[in-house]
């Protein structure tokens, strides 16, 4: 895929939207629990140096896609098997996303309609964002995160009348595993930028300090989790937030706003729905990206349509519920951190022992 530079301030908030991602309408995970917000703090004060050879590789090869040095690093075969993982790795993160987003919109916002059919439209819609480009998606991220981040702050603005502090409190009592666990998830769901956003990390300028703009963006979006975790909890209440699938939904739900809005849920809607579409066209950016290395293509945009299409039905085939998705999360959890941050590590050891031979 041809490299379009971005500027700075999209490739910040192309990182934002995607490391909120779909994180915002899952919530804290079952290790977390109640204490999510900690964890999220705890993961950004983590996460930022994973990302250190990403940002070195991007920095060192101007012009080049992140695949493209990962053959230069690896080979013709170590690249190419290395290509094959990842593009298998982030096809079961975009099968995740709409697979999320299809369970949050029929079982709480369009009751009658049919997941096929959501994740039909969701997988569409992806597609042609990235038919578009990075320019394109990035582009759009810029538009629509604003307006999304706008409609997100509202919410907890009217929904203020409801919190009672006393639960956050009791959640700083979670055992001490909780946080390790949760943190530990945190940096899973986290770490998976440390590939997927090559594609913006390898499209801005030369000129551009990239490991700084990650880090902003991590930190940036640990503290919005932290903050909506947060505010959930003290919403809802400490057990009682471990009983939902989509906690922030449910809190906007549950909440009084003094007749001013009946239903405080309906402002989410939008911010939770951008956040879930651009975790995913990032994921199928990077997707296309590599297979369209591995075949030598000069525009591998036009690879979107089977591979959204694909992911759309392992979406639909790999998860009937969200009991069985956080269950497989559960489980990938060392593998995606090992993965996810190992494999640029590995390509940047690499190129520096090519180079001093």
């Amino acid at each position: 895929m041809k490299i379009r530079h971005i500027t700075q301030r999209q490739a910040f908030l192309a990182f934002l939207a995607f490391f909120l991602g779909n994180t915002v309408i899952l919530g804290a995970s079952e290790a977390a629990g109640s204490a999510g917000w900690i964890c999220a703090i705890l993961a950004a004060i983590l996460a930022p140096p994973l990302f250190l050879a990403v940002a070195s590789l991007a920095k060192n090869n101007p012009g080049a896609s992140f695949f493209d040095v990962v053959y230069k690093g690896l080979g013709k075969v170590g690249g190419a098997v290395t290509t094959v993982a990842m593009v298998c790795f982030s096809l079961y993160s975009v099968a995740r996303d709409i697979s999320l987003f299809s369970m949050f919109a029929s079982g709480n916002v369009m009751h009658k309609a049919s997941p096929f059919v959501i994740a039909l439209v969701f997988s569409v819609a992806a597609i042609l964002s990235v038919r578009g480009g990075t320019g394109t998606v990035a582009r759009w991220i810029e538009i629509s995160l604003s307006a999304a981040l706008l409609m997100f702050s509202l919410t907890f603005v009217f929904s203020a009348r409801g919190f009672e502090p006393g639960a956050v409190i009791a959640s700083v009592k979670a055992p001490p595993e909780k946080f390790v666990f949760g943190t530990l998830d945190f940096l899973a769901s986290a770490v998976t930028g440390a590939l997927a956003t090559t594609v913006f990390m390898f499209g801005t300028s030369p000129k551009i300090k990239k490991g700084r703009i990650v880090a902003a963006a991590v930190l940036t979006a640990g503290a919005i989790l932290a903050f909506v975790f947060m505010w959930d909890v003290a919403l809802l209440g400490a057990n009682a937030y471990e009983l939902f699938n989509f906690p922030t939904f449910h809190a906007m739900r549950a909440v009084d706003s003094g007749g001013f809005l009946d239903r405080l849920e309906i402002l989410l809607l939008f911010p939770l729905t951008v956040f879930g579409f651009f975790s995913a066209t990032v994921h199928l950016l990077f997707i296309t990206s590599g297979v369209g290395r591995l075949f030598s293509a000069a525009d591998s945009r036009f690879l979107s349509a089977p591979t959204g299409i694909l992911a759309g039905f392992l979406g639909l085939l790999l998860f009937k519920n969200q009991t069985e998705l956080a269950a497989a999360d559960d489980r990938l959890t060392f593998a995606i951190i090992a993965v996810a941050a190992g494999i640029p590590v590995v390509v940047f050891l690499f190129l520096r022992l090519r180079r001093k031979s």
